[in-house]
């Protein structure tokens, strides 16, 4: 059986039931793989996808036999029995987190392939599409802007000539910044998730990185060889580190300001590191106090005194 075409067809009636006209803009739903082996318990496949809805497909091989159900949204999609020594698979649609469990199992180790396809509705990628984000190195610019769900960086000279393009991934939020001689693109895809994607002075991606989480609103800059993320959350101002080209995420820390913090955008090329913070209505300029840097700790320390700008 071709499990890609049932998936695809499974989408169209998913998103024909989830009620909407289909939508244009989107070449393909985005598809999600992930492997995994796990003895027992429920695991969780996805957070609640960004977008209306989800097909998903798992496909179960264990040495011994047991139950295994499919929730999505919470509520249990699909579940069957597998034999010892023989696979299973699974469909289901919906929204919501994706889990699956395993139940009445007599030990060992189950592999588990999963596919969900994303049902990415355009108009919902129009409305979180950012703004142009633009740096600068030497002569040369690069824009990043995000259309549709594709990250898309340009290079070009000062009148806006000499152009190359570049696609960097599929997401809703990107921000750029010169990293030496080169850029740094760090992006939020369709799952929620950050990545880094370090821009070559050819256009050539000379390395990708995964960071987690990404936070809902961020800005980023470079300083000693760092790529830095700055985002505010519950209040605070916050932001964490990665080695560049590639490396892994830093400790998050909190920006050294006592009052709320609403929106945090850092200032770029800025030598010591400088933030903008936004904070009942006034808009602050914090910069870094360059002694309590420590590339070792994976964190700066941004305080000093806050002046209203």
């Amino acid at each position: 059986m071709d499990y890609g075409k049932l998936a695809y067809l499974k989408a169209e009636e998913l998103e024909a039931r989830l009620g909407g006209k289909k939508e244009s803009g989107i070449p393909s739903p985005a598809l999600y793989r992930r492997s995994f082996e796990s003895a027992s318990g429920r695991v969780t496949l996805l957070e609640a996808p960004f977008g209306s809805g989800a097909a998903v497909i798992v496909k179960v091989s264990a040495a011994n036999g047991g139950d295994v159900r499919l929730y999505i949204g919470g509520l249990r999609a699909a579940c069957g029995k597998l034999s010892g020594g023989g696979s299973l698979v699974l469909f289901g649609a919906g929204s919501g987190k994706t889990e699956i469990e395993f139940a009445a199992f007599d030990g060992g180790a189950k592999e588990v392939e999963a596919q969900v396809l994303l049902l990415v509705s355009a108009t919902a990628l129009r409305e979180r599409e950012s703004e142009l984000r633009m740096a600068v190195t030497g002569r040369t610019h690069l824009i990043s802007s995000v259309k549709n769900g594709d990250v898309v960086a340009e290079r070009c000279n000062s009148v806006y000539e000499d152009r190359l393009s570049l696609f960097a991934g599929r997401g809703v939020k990107a921000d750029v910044c010169a990293a030496g001689s080169d850029f740094c693109i760090v992006y939020s895809d369709l799952l929620g998730r950050l990545w880094s994607v370090a821009v070559g002075g050819d256009m050539k991606i000379v390395a990708r990185s995964f960071l987690g989480d990404a936070p809902e609103n961020f800005g980023i800059t470079y300083a000693g060889n760092r790529v830095y993320v700055f985002f505010a959350e519950d209040g605070k101002a916050k932001y964490f580190s990665h080695a560049y080209p590639k490396g892994t995420r830093g400790f998050t820390a909190e920006v050294d300001y006592a009052g709320k913090a609403d929106r945090v955008v850092p200032v770029k090329d800025s030598e010591p590191m400088a933030i903008a913070l936004e904070s009942g209505g006034k808009v602050y300029l914090l910069k870094e106090d360059a002694a309590y840097r420590s590339d070792a700790a994976l964190k700066a320390t941004v305080k000093g005194r806050a002046q209203s700008v």
